[in-house]
This record gives C-alpha cells, structure tokens and sequence, in this order.
C-alpha cells in the first residue's frame, strides 16, 4: 500500500546510519517491519 511506503523511510534512514552503509537497501527496514 502507498500510504506504507513513507513510513518505512526512517527505518532504512536509521539503518543506513547505524550501520554506516548508506547502499543499505529497503529489504532490511521490511524484515524489521515483518518482525513485529
């Protein structure tokens, strides 16, 4: 759904920046959704 896809850009912004790899993918910020 649409309205999903901007409440997935923190997670991968805050990924990225925990991670340091700014390449990092949205698959991460999906899995971590998943896992809720």
């Amino acid at each position: 759904a649409p309205s999903n896809y901007n409440l997935e850009k923190p997670f991968l912004w805050l990924a990225q920046k925990l991670t340091g790899n700014d390449d990092l993918q949205l698959m991460l910020a999906v899995v971590l959704l998943d896992q809720r």
